[in-house]
């Protein structure tokens, strides 16, 4: 699943043009995504004091992904979208490579796992936050489609493997 230049430009065109989309697009690009990372770790204080037979797994297996999915970004290194099309992104980022696979959508859906396994309740709001994540990421053209797609497999993989089975 990849997207071709004038998918990209015409997505990253709206956002740039529309001023009331491109503020909303942002709100869920940073501030969602920092919300469900402070949300995090709240969790964690939760789960010491409440569950904390689970604490281990609710360090550990985030911590896992996250260095797995940094380690895959590293070796695969592909460009991001506004570098092949050379065009700017729609909050004009400069990071180079390490698109595959999105170590923001990565982490959400993990993090968001970890609610689930803590609190089936909470991680339904945690999944709902993780897929707009997701999605932020491929409308301000930093991730390709697949870049996310990715992301979401290994992490819910993982999930799998390591809370729910």
């Amino acid at each position: 699943m990849s997207i071709n230049r004038r998918i990209f430009e015409k997505v990253t065109n709206y956002f740039s043009t529309h001023l009331k989309s491109k503020k909303l697009l942002k709100l869920i690009y940073q501030y969602v995504t920092l919300l469900v990372f402070l949300a995090y770790p709240l969790l964690l204080v939760y789960v010491f004091f409440a569950e904390r037979d689970k604490l281990l797994k609710v360090v550990l297996v985030p911590l896992g992904t996250l260095i797995l999915v940094t380690l895959l970004r590293k070796i695969i290194n592909r460009q991001r979208p506004y570098e092949q099309f050379e065009t700017p992104s729609v909050f004009d980022n400069k990071t180079e490579g390490k698109s595959m696979p999105s170590r923001h959508t990565a982490s959400a859906f993990i993090i968001a796992a970890a609610f689930t396994y803590v609190n089936p309740v909470w991680g339904a709001f945690a999944f709902a936050a993780a897929a707009l994540i997701a999605l932020s990421r491929i409308a301000a053209g930093s991730h390709y489609i697949s870049d996310v797609a990715v992301a979401i497999i290994i992490s819910m993989t993982i999930a799998y493997l390591f809370f729910f089975i």
